[in-house]
């Protein structure tokens, strides 16, 4: 495969990415899709994006990522109860604004922002973001045990709240050996930000060092030293 080609492969998906989040703001916002799924579509596009930014380096991603997440907490949101409806608090006045929890045979809108906002809260250091997650898991504390295969998603998501909170911040290009080696390492529940990108609490202050591509490895935003040598992760 020649470069022009292989760099065309590679920015489709890129593309394609960015108009399903521009899309998932259309339907956050106005609701321009079935009900069922504006909660759903919005948060698959902000797992999307994350992912994008562990792919390319690029942390507009991850700011994507978080600007998507916290817009549907605004939108979604069920400050008394708990979880996230499946309607806007915008859109038309419904007898009763349901919430969606079964993740069977897809993830449910519930189960996919809890994820998302569990895994982006450990990037932020938000305690809000994982207050909001966690009130979607309080929701099936009771169910989960009776009929688990019916949450199959919300169990990946309570496995992401429960595991040891492991950041890594990764300064420098994703191709980098030493960049390489830690994405391959971390475990699934692990969460990773690549930088440098002060605005991005996980990333402030952590550069490269020497001009080389340096990985951070944090819990709890306490970093040990930055690692350059991949043999040293």
């Amino acid at each position: 495969m020649n470069s022009s080609l292989a760099l065309v492969l590679a920015l489709v998906p890129l593309l394609l990415l960015r108009a399903g989040a521009a899309m998932a703001e259309v339907v956050l916002a106005s609701g321009a899709t079935s009900r069922r799924s504006w909660l759903r579509d919005g948060l698959l596009a902000a797992a999307a994006s994350a992912s994008a930014q562990v792919a390319t380096g690029d942390p507009r991603w991850l700011r994507e990522a978080h600007r998507l997440a916290t817009l549907a907490v605004e939108l979604f949101a069920d400050d008394e109860g708990g979880g996230f409806f499946q309607t806007p608090r915008d859109a038309e006045q419904l007898v009763a604004r349901k919430k969606e929890l079964d993740d069977h045979p897809t993830p449910s809108g519930n189960a996919m922002i809890a994820y998302v906002l569990l895994r982006l809260a450990r990037i932020w250091g938000d305690d809000e973001l994982e207050r909001r997650g966690v009130s979607v898991l309080r929701i099936v504390r009771d169910a989960l045990p009776r009929a688990p295969s019916a949450f199959g998603w919300l169990l990946v998501a309570l496995h992401q709240h429960l595991a040891p909170h492991r950041e890594l911040a990764i300064a420098g290009p994703p191709d980098a050996p030493v960049a390489r080696t830690a994405v391959a390492a971390a475990a699934e529940t692990d969460v990773i930000a690549f930088g440098p990108a002060d605005d991005v609490p996980l990333l402030l202050g952590r550069t490269e060092v020497d001009g080389k591509a340096a990985v951070y490895v944090c819990e709890r935003f306490a970093c040990a030293l930055p690692v350059t040598d991949p043999a040293a992760l």
